[in-house]
């Protein structure tokens, strides 16, 4: 008897100690809001075209998802030796009809990736985000909302969001300084993609640039730049980006800046994106605030404007919504 209670004993402290070295976290999103677009014809979230469908209908009440809502799963394994094994898995969707967020396809169409870290940095394996999209997203105060005052559409001059097939090594933080590369192979179905960003963040001040070339017989090569300094009573943000997509050329740039007012946050952005030979300038303003009701819920109310060229009339936005963070 004596001997079983030690085997169990030991058997526990040896299944308490491989627990202690791997972990796996749920997380998540759910946020809807309801948003209403006057009946104007120029884009009043994506610079350069139509507003894709997940920002609304025109001229009706819409019910959506302001932030993208998601539900993901991230893990971590110590392998010993300051090496550690990681993987991300996550799902959109959109919550005011229960189904796949508008544009996914698949369920883990957000990001889907294992890899390895230590000392190195970190190695990374499968469908993730272009190293400019993080630059882009250091330039919106709204942080790539799907939202009508949101400056989104104007941080990357139309580049891809994520890559399929994507390798990516990311630099330790060396005082401040941190880089990601990464090429995506395309596998004889898509064109080879390759990017790359590097960022400087050290107290207030972060600035970055971030580059991505998809290897097509046209070009197709895009980069952007982004500064910014938080100041503690507001936080300001300048962004530039610029695009060649064949005989395209896009060039887009913003001011924005985040505020701690009360309990929350104000944002606000001015925006304009000019595409050439088409000779199309769009320019846009947004302001919104986000009240937080706790550390993981919060209320938000936002407007936006934009006009482009005549023939075009002015688009006018307005939102409000909830959103719970877990």
């Amino acid at each position: 008897m004596k001997k079983s209670l030690l085997a169990l004993a030991v058997l526990g402290a040896f299944a308490g100690a491989a627990s202690a070295q791997s972990s796996v976290t749920i997380y998540g999103i759910i946020d809807v809001g309801v948003s209403k677009i006057n009946d104007g014809t120029s884009p009043i979230w994506a610079a350069g075209g139509a507003d894709p469908g997940v920002i609304g209908t025109h001229d009706v009440w819409n019910v959506r998802s302001s932030t993208s809502s998601r539900l993901g799963f991230r893990g971590t394994e110590d392998l010993g030796g300051g090496m550690k094994a990681n993987f991300l898995i996550e799902h959109r969707l959109d919550p005011s009809e229960g189904i796949d967020e508008k544009g996914s396809v698949g369920m883990w169409h957000a990001s889907s990736w294992v890899g390895l870290s230590g000392g190195f940095g970190e190695v990374r394996l499968g469908r993730q985000y272009v190293p400019i999209f993080f630059t882009g997203l250091a330039m919106d105060p709204w942080g790539y909302d799907y939202n009508v005052a949101g400056g989104a559409g104007y941080t990357r001059a139309g580049s891809p969001t994520r890559a399929n097939n994507a390798v990516t090594y990311l630099t330790p933080n060396m005082g401040g300084f941190t880089a990601q590369a990464q090429v995506a192979a395309g596998e004889g179905v898509t064109p080879r993609n390759v990017g790359f960003n590097v960022r400087y963040t050290a107290g207030p001040l972060d600035v970055g640039l971030g580059f991505n070339d998809i290897d097509s017989a046209a070009t197709n090569r895009h980069w952007n730049l982004v500064g910014s300094w938080d100041l503690g009573f507001v936080k300001p943000i300048v962004g530039y980006s610029k695009g060649e997509v064949g005989a395209i050329d896009t060039t887009q740039w913003l001011i924005g800046a985040r505020a701690p007012v009360g309990p929350g946050t104000l944002k606000a952005v001015y925006a304009r994106s000019s595409v050439d030979p088409a000779n199309v300038d769009i320019s846009k303003y947004g302001i919104g605030y986000e009240y937080a009701l706790s550390k993981r819920t919060s209320v938000h109310a936002d407007f936006g404007s934009a006009k482009a060229d005549a023939p075009a009339t002015r688009s006018n936005g307005f939102e409000f919504g909830v959103k719970h963070v877990f």
